[in-house]
């Protein structure tokens, strides 16, 4: 439910913008069909009056929009990735083989042997470097993976029994006998260490990357996810007037169907054109706004037109 919830809330820069074409084409479709329209004109209305509501709607959900694109969809995506990277961090039985010695997380486990539908170990050997000062060798008659989840992070660590620790320092060696001792391997801590995807990253991060970043390749992708989220926002006004344009004439696809069909096309045709300006990006003659914006004009074009 967490990941699926997460990546809703990653999608809605662009499931906005759709759900948008589909209302405006519906609706003025709808009317169209029952004859509205011309009921409208017959009174001596042009269209422009038709046009203000979905337009006024169009700059509703375009500012919503640049909002999601900037900071509520980057957030969804970054606990997603989060979320993931917590989820394969408490499946440790996993990276732990039998007989064999295993390390991850600046640990090395050895287990004689293991069963991993109650994630049990038997004769547990595990040498723990993470802190280069004073290493520590843990040996043990049996050691157990416990995860603990909450809403917001996954804790994962080891619950030995009947063992020994050894230390070791500058000042010699020592040596703590226990009944049980719990060994921290995930700490909910750490859990944002990660580093962000480019969909991950927001508003203030975009213009603090595209200030320092030297690397030239990076800095056109960087710059092309600024611009691209803009347009990505403005497209919501153009898809108002492709969206009338396509809806509101009296055609052969005018019925309780032909709006769907409509919609799907324009949605279509804007995600042939995005793919497009992506693949202009790769080439560095190209400038980054143009690559960016490419649907936009064209959306603008096809939309005054009709």
């Amino acid at each position: 439910i967490h990941l699926l919830s997460y990546l809703s809330i990653s999608f809605l820069p662009a499931i906005l913008p759709m759900s948008l074409i589909f209302a405006i084409v519906l609706s003025y479709n709808r009317l169209s069909g029952d004859s509205e329209i011309i009921a409208f004109k017959s009174l001596g209305l042009s269209m422009w009056p038709l046009v203000i509501p979905g337009l006024t709607l169009g700059l509703v959900v375009a500012l919503v929009s640049g909002y999601t694109s900037f900071k509520i969809g980057p957030w969804g995506n970054r606990q997603f990735e989060v979320l993931i990277t917590d989820i394969a961090n408490s499946k440790i039985i996993s990276r732990i083989g039998e007989g064999t010695f295993s390390g991850f997380f600046n640990l090395v486990v050895y287990a004689n042997k293991i069963n991993e539908e109650s994630e049990e170990l038997e004769k547990v050997f595990i040498y723990d470097e993470r802190d280069e000062n004073s290493p520590t060798t843990i040996i043990s008659e049996k050691g157990k993976i416990v995860s603990e989840k909450s809403f917001n992070s996954y804790k994962a660590f080891v619950r030995l029994t009947n063992g020994d620790i050894h230390k070791i320092a500058d000042e010699g060696h020592t040596k703590i006998h226990f009944e049980t001792y719990d060994l921290q391997i995930v700490e909910p801590t750490k859990k944002k260490t990660r580093d962000k995807s480019i969909n991950s990253l927001t508003y203030s991060d975009l213009r603090k990357l595209l200030r320092e970043t030297k690397d030239e390749k990076k800095w056109r992708q960087y710059n092309y996810e600024w611009h691209k989220r803009f347009a990505l926002s403005f497209a919501c006004i153009l898809f108002v007037l492709i969206g009338i344009g396509l809806g509101a004439p009296t055609n052969s696809l005018s019925g309780k169907s032909g709006g769907g069909v409509i919609s799907v096309g324009g949605i279509v045709a804007y995600w042939i054109l995005f793919i497009l300006g992506n693949s202009l990006l790769k080439t560095p003659a190209v400038p980054i706004w143009f690559a960016a914006w490419l649907p936009a004009f064209i959306l603008l074009l096809a939309g005054l037109i009709l």
